[in-house]
């Protein structure tokens, strides 16, 4: 028996030539039993420095691991590997060393847990393949929420589940419909593949109510994100181009909106408005270059009658400013400059009668004069 420090490799762009170590470099020809550092091996036949014929991988205790053949140093045909109880781990084919057709898995126990398929090494048409996740143990997030839910899994073998997920290719590249869910049980999660990049996403609640919503165009998000309650309310719209937010509603979580935010290159930028719990305007204005800009205006709720006009500058107040009364009329008056009260402030009475003058420099008070 050789052990791999015996053996050198050399590769030639997809085959491999094994010759022996040291100064001669003689090409390994007819059968050889070739040894790891932890005592598995491989006994494989050679032709000419490359792998010819039947190769069988055992572990130190010499378990079979797996069974092969290669023509002209690459894997050509049936192919299997096994478990250390003997039972087969895996079986498919190869056609001129790449895999081809159907790829069966199996646990230990000899269960099926995947299924795949290969055209000349590429995954194609339907795969399949079942994990088994734990929801106890602290497990949080998903499984915390299907625990929760759904109280028989708790009682079930180790509160454990069984999960199944199904991807469709085309070409090496996902196409088609992609799901994850519970056997006989909810839908975690499923995407339509337009390419392998771009495709529309729904995650779930483990009560079947949708969670997430969105949609990818080469990697990035692009269209609408859309979040749900665990009731099925819509809490955020936003919109998306190549990854870059553009456009954003948010609700409260009884459906009525909460805010409107609009953006340009990852910055707020035009149209804000923002209303209560109960739908009802409060504050609407507009942003450039991420901050506060131009004329903003805020509400008493319900009745639509304001409270302030207020002018904006790079996020600070700059211009005119108005404070209304419970009346609908002008209360005070003044200019802002940079955040700063500046020049002359007026406050009136809730009949409009002027009461008050405040002269203001940069946000301190230079004179006041009252009214009768």
């Amino acid at each position: 028996m050789l052990t791999e420090g015996e053996v050198d490799v050399r590769r030639f762009g997809a085959k491999s030539l094994y010759v022996m170590a040291g100064g001669a470099h003689e090409r390994l020809d007819g059968r050889y039993k070739i040894a790891d550092a932890q005592g598995n091996y491989q006994d494989v036949g050679f032709s000419d420095g490359v792998k010819e014929g039947d190769c069988k991988r055992y572990d130190y205790k010499d378990r079979l691991l797996s069974e092969a053949s290669y023509r002209d140093g690459r894997m050509e045909g049936a192919y299997r590997a096994y478990h250390q109880n003997g039972k087969v781990s895996q079986k498919g084919r190869y056609s001129s060393g790449q895999q081809e057709g159907e790829w069966l898995y199996y646990d230990d126990e000899g269960a099926k847990i995947a299924v795949e398929h290969y055209a000349g090494g590429k995954p194609t048409g339907e795969w399949w393949k079942l994990m088994t996740s734990s929801v106890g143990g602290g497990a949080g997030g998903w499984w915390a929420m299907l625990f929760e839910m759904h109280p028989e899994y708790k009682e079930s073998a180790g509160g454990t589940v069984k999960v199944e997920e199904v991807s469709h290719y085309r070409d090496g590249k996902h196409r088609g419909r992609s799901y994850q869910r519970v056997v006989n049980g909810p839908m975690r999660w499923e995407r339509d593949y337009e390419d392998e990049g771009t495709y529309t996403s729904k995650e779930y609640y483990p009560n079947g109510k949708l969670e997430l919503e969105k949609r990818l165009r080469n990697h990035k998000l692009d269209g609408h994100f859309k979040a749900y309650t665990k009731a099925g309310v819509l809490v955020a719209d936003r919109v998306f181009r190549e990854d870059v937010l553009e456009h954003e509603t948010l609700y409260w979580e009884n459906g009525m909106p909460h805010y409107l935010k609009t953006y340009k290159h990852g910055e707020l930028e035009g149209e804000y408005r923002e209303w209560n719990e109960k739908g009802e305007l409060i504050s609407v204005g507009e942003y450039k270059g991420g901050s506060k800009s131009g004329l903003w205006k805020t509400y008493v709720p319900g009745e639509e009658t304001l409270v302030s006009e207020i002018l904006y500058k790079g996020g600070q107040p700059h211009g005119l400013a108005k404070f209304y009364s419970a009346a609908n009329r002008v209360e005070n008056q003044g200019e802002y400059v940079h955040g700063e009260k500046n020049g002359l402030w007026k406050r009136y009475d809730l009949a409009g009668k002027l009461r008050e003058e405040t002269e203001y420099a940069m946000g301190r008070e230079v004179k006041r004069r009252e009214y009768k």
